[in-house]
């Protein structure tokens, strides 16, 4: 499910590579021409109908669910729990009744949490304070994908979910492009104090394909490339330009007032001009994490760095007239 996405595409490709047979369902109706011809292709599919994604999985030994939406506007929040619980459970059971073994879930490294400290990255065991404001839809939303799927699937079918960082690489027109569009065009004058976790997606495609023996392990797996500050991501974007940018870094003290304010206009910002102020206070949190139990476990590293990462993402919005 998902499969003409960002992630999903990589993973098409990556599969096609080893030789196996995918077939790739989506709730886009038309085929994306990124698909390999190996790919098999469903388009149309409404996920949350359990009865019309049990109909296109029917046969389908393992099944990997990458729908999900990646937003911080708070009037997101319906989409988001839609996209990111709802379709998890329909997917989920459907797989079950459809008789696959194994269910690949998609999360993201959100649904974890984070500590704030760059000294302490979390992992899969880590517990995050739910009830806390710096709790947002967003990550909600992804936490109860995984709980929903996971008691979908108590049916039978075995599960392993996937928590990657931020995903970055060849071919996202949306999210991380964003940010090249804005060095581009000289509109970071200011960095938040913060930092994250970022991954090549095309990491994330190899790493989950090392989950999809139904007798393999089974939990949560993060998928972390790097942990980087936000003057190091924007650093690094800039240099992938060919650009030299020395943006401002916010203080800190400004966090509380400035995205207080943004939130009483929230309704009026223009999405494609601006960070949604969720998104932004996050950017003032450390928000490290760490893949050490996908390391010992699946043997999987990264393989890009991110410097590779971005260089080819640039060449990619630049051959799709986007950059």
């Amino acid at each position: 499910m998902g499969g003409a996405g960002f992630l999903g595409q990589h993973l098409c490709r990556h599969l096609a590579d080893r030789g196996a047979t995918a077939r790739a369902v989506d709730i886009r109706p038309d085929r994306p021409a990124d698909l390999p011809e190996a790919a098999e292709y469903v388009g149309g599919c409404n996920a949350a109908d359990g009865d019309q994604v049990a109909a296109v999985i029917q046969g389908c030994p393992t099944v990997i669910n990458v729908v999900g939406l990646v937003s911080y506007w708070r009037r997101d929040r319906e989409r988001l729990w839609a996209l990111n619980c709802a379709t998890a459970a329909a997917v989920a059971r459907a797989a079950a009744s459809a008789g696959a073994r194994r269910v690949v879930h998609v999360s993201s490294s959100a649904a974890l949490g984070f500590t704030n400290d760059p000294r302490r990255p979390i992992d899969e065991d880590f517990r995050f304070d739910w009830t806390s404001p710096l709790a947002k839809p967003y990550m909600e939303s992804k936490r109860a994908g995984e709980d929903a799927a996971a008691a979908a699937a108590a049916a039978g079918v075995s599960l392993a979910i996937a928590n990657p960082a931020a995903m970055y690489g060849p071919g996202d027109v949306t999210n991380t492009a964003r940010m090249f569009t804005a060095v581009r065009d000289g509109r970071v004058k200011v960095v938040p104090p913060g930092g994250n976790s970022v991954v090549d997606v095309r990491d994330v495609a190899r790493g989950i394909c090392l989950l999809l023996d139904p007798a393999g392990p089974a939990g949560r797996f993060l998928f972390v490339g790097h942990n980087l500050t936000f003057v190091e991501i924007v650093a690094a974007v800039a240099q992938a330009l060919g650009r030299e940018v020395r943006p401002a870094t916010l203080p800190r003290w400004l966090r509380r007032p400035l995205c207080a304010g943004l939130r009483l206009v929230e309704g009026l910002l223009p999405r494609d001009r601006m960070v949604a102020p969720d998104d932004l206070e996050l950017a003032f949190m450390t928000r490290y994490a760490s893949a050490a139990k996908a390391e010992r476990v699946l043997g999987w590293k990264p393989e890009y760095t991110f410097e590779r990462t971005l260089g080819d993402q640039a060449r990619d919005l630049r051959e799709r007239g986007l950059l």
